[in-house]
């Protein structure tokens, strides 16, 4: 008799304790399903926001900053440049800021044809001052207008270094373009992307260089094919080489048709400022591109 009383409080104790279980782990199930709900409604929000770059409102309008950071003038090339007083912002290293238009600067007797923060003063141009920041001495930089631009179409860069590709990476893109890569590097690295850089072996007299944007969803090539010169093949006086020290990746955006991507690539005299669009699983020149004459004294 006893130890069917015992039995019975045992097996009421083990039925109290699973059923307490069973509701413990139903009201968990409960919590965590209206968590994820909650979280995918977010989600579906965020995904079907639209997000364009308008390439046709984007101009040329180039600039790089004075000695100070606080200033911004227009590259020759780009002095005829309308509507230059449409433009409200800047996209720089340091962030985005808004720009007031101060006017346009006349050459003076003492300018010396280059381009650099030595000469701002000097030089024509299109004069800008920068609102609540400034940005890096002699940088380059484009003007926007964020109603054709949205502001936060632009990424972060995280790093920007010109590490070298990892033998990983490069054998990707050997058996991708059937060719042996000479040497490689990751110029700029965001959250979700990659722009490397590589130069591949040479064919004969074929020569072959490539931006390449690198993402999960694989590698996208801009090619710069070029006929060997020993002394100046892709830029004055590069020696047929590839050197990441004269690339840098601007910016990088992304909007829902892909990414965007300003790049500036120097040689000994000049640099040439250019974007790039990924269209279609390729990357386009969208020809919004200018340069300025840098040759030291």
């Amino acid at each position: 008799m006893k130890f069917e009383i015992r039995y019975k409080v045992m097996l009421f104790i083990v039925l109290s304790i699973m059923l307490l279980l069973y509701l413990t782990l139903n009201l968990m199930s409960d919590v965590r399903l209206k968590k994820d709900n909650y979280n995918t409604d977010e989600l579906n929000v965020s995904n079907t926001k639209e997000l364009e770059i308008q390439e046709n409102k984007i101009f040329p309008a180039y600039v790089f900053a004075n000695s100070d950071g606080d200033k911004l003038i227009t590259f020759i090339e780009n002095k005829d440049i309308t509507p230059v007083q449409e433009v409200n912002h800047v996209i720089s290293k340091n962030g985005i800021f808004k720009i007031n238009y101060l006017g346009y600067q006349e050459s003076k007797s003492t300018y010396n044809h280059r381009e650099t923060m030595y000469e701002f003063d000097n030089m024509p141009g299109h004069i800008f001052s920068i609102e609540d920041g400034v940005v890096f001495p002699n940088e380059t930089c484009l003007l926007i207008n964020k109603d054709y631009f949205p502001l936060e179409s632009v990424l972060e860069i995280r790093e920007q270094n010109n590490v070298e590709m990892s033998y990983k990476l490069l054998s990707s893109i050997e058996n991708e373009r059937k060719c042996k890569v000479k040497k490689g590097w990751i110029l700029a690295r965001g959250d979700s992307w990659d722009v490397g850089l590589v130069q591949f072996e040479k064919k004969e007299n074929d020569m072959l260089a490539s931006i390449i944007l690198i993402t999960n969803n694989g590698l996208i090539f801009k090619d710069y094919p070029a006929q060997y010169d020993e002394q100046s093949t892709w830029r004055l006086e590069d020696y047929a080489e590839i050197d990441p020290i004269m690339f840098r990746i601007n910016f990088v955006a992304q909007d829902d048709e892909g990414y965007l991507i300003c790049v500036s690539w120097s040689s000994y005299e000049s640099e040439a400022v250019f974007l790039l669009k990924e269209k279609d699983g390729l990357l386009i020149d969208l020809n919004i591109d200018s340069g300025r004459y840098i040759l030291p004294m």
